[in-house]
């Protein structure tokens, strides 16, 4: 993949609106090969972005609506390190004044509860995965199917990612961070996501 494109669409596609989006990526599966080098521009990357309130200037991160929301962070992310997972970027894991601040955990595995659901914040699980088969045998058992983000150059190993993937998840993004749906019409997914195939 092109690293630096990667990088820019997985901190779109991951931390746009905290997470808080339907379209949010909800983990990520990053190759063994690349993930170390992925790891550690990702995370410096989350670890630059602005925190504060939605009238600030330049600012990604902002507070939750709710409690609720912040618990749930808060648990999905504990549950992870718990059971051996760990936070990637130096600011991930803190909670101050409705923020959860923008955690990477890496070493995400099929027992924690985030690898299983859908957190909508920021919060980001990191599965390392050495055959394209891990990667599609997840979307096969997710209950989920609404968007995919594949990002490679490829050819023959895009082809085999996106026609596993086709009959999975409504929409599928080459490169590019998934996107929100025309808000006039129901969203596109598959599996328990959405209304039928955008």
């Amino acid at each position: 993949a092109n690293m630096e494109l990667a990088i820019s669409a997985n901190l779109e596609g991951c931390l746009t609106y905290s997470g808080q989006r339907c379209t949010a990526h909800k983990i990520l599966f990053v190759q063994r090969g690349i993930a170390e080098v992925f790891l550690n521009k990702f995370s410096v990357a989350v670890d630059n972005l602005k925190v504060g309130t939605a009238f600030d200037k330049d600012v990604t991160i902002t507070a939750s609506p709710d409690n609720t929301w912040l618990d749930t962070q808060s648990r999905m992310t504990s549950d992870a390190l718990s059971k051996g997972a760990r936070i990637a970027n130096l600011s991930g894991g803190l909670s101050m004044n409705g923020i959860f601040s923008p955690t990477i955990l890496v070493g995400v595995t099929p027992e924690m509860e985030i690898y299983n659901k859908e957190q909508f914040g920021s919060v980001i699980p990191v599965v390392v995965f050495d055959e394209i088969s891990e990667v599609l045998a997840w979307q096969r058992q997710s209950p989920y199917g609404q968007q995919a983000a594949v990002f490679g150059q490829d050819e023959a190993n895009l082809s085999i990612i996106v026609d596993g993937l086709k009959r999975q998840v409504g929409r599928i993004s080459i490169n590019g961070a998934c996107r929100r749906s025309p808000d006039g019409i129901p969203f596109g997914a598959r599996a328990n996501s959405g209304l039928g195939t955008l």
